[in-house]
């Protein structure tokens, strides 16, 4: 059996990668799901709704967007792609019940 995870929606091998380094930099599990997403924020909540830490993830063409399974259809944090290991970090921040650091 594996430990919950946050799961990752994303087909961009350098935004993966990016998050998945500040995932592992806070010790928080990541499951990587390769699909293509039709758009970021429904896709995030999805990958929120399939987590069993009640966090998704997803990156489309042109933004990452971290979503939470319960509470409102909105992103939780968002931002360009540009931006992975922020954006990454934050998210494992967050599961983690760390602060979050630098811009939000």
């Amino acid at each position: 059996m594996s430990a919950p995870a946050v799961y990752l929606s994303a087909v961009n091998p350098v935004a993966v990668a990016a998050i998945r380094a500040s995932f592992e930099e806070e010790a928080v599990p990541l499951h990587v799901v390769a699909e293509a997403p039709a758009g970021a924020l429904p896709e995030a909540r999805a990958a929120a709704r399939r987590s069993p830490l009640a966090v998704g993830i997803a990156v489309d063409e042109q933004r990452i967007v971290v979503s939470l399974a319960s509470g409102p259809p909105v992103a939780y944090l968002e931002g360009p792609v540009s931006e992975a290991r922020l954006i990454g970090r934050q998210a494992a921040r967050l599961v983690a019940r760390r602060p979050l650091t630098g811009p939000r």
